[in-house]
């Protein structure tokens, strides 16, 4: 029976170095790196996220941190944010689907 294991955090700089840490260590091959977390183009929107930049994951850090696994989506996108109280509203996110290999 496979196992599957989900993490929700706010990133502190060097994040993707602490998640290819996680993705590469902690999963198996064959398993799957689901991410989905807040861009630059967040800020100032009042809908949520960490408030600096600096706190944020870019796409291209993912890329690059995951660059040996195989990529099935990765995108950043504006979507409804349902989150509860000042999570309301359009989101700027990045999303990353990836396999280890």
């Amino acid at each position: 029976m496979a196992q599957s294991q989900m993490t929700f955090c706010v990133p502190m700089p060097k994040a993707c170095l602490q998640a290819k840490e996680i993705g590469c260590c902690a999963l198996q091959p064959g398993g799957w790196l689901l991410v989905e977390c807040y861009n630059e183009q967040q800020l100032g929107r009042g809908t949520g996220g960490p408030p600096t930049a600096e706190l944020m994951v870019s796409l291209h850090e993912l890329e690059q941190a995951f660059s040996g696994f195989q990529m099935l989506h990765a995108e950043n996108t504006v979507r409804s944010i349902v989150e509860g109280s000042g999570h309301n509203g359009e989101g700027a996110v990045c999303q990353f689907i990836a396999r280890k290999l």
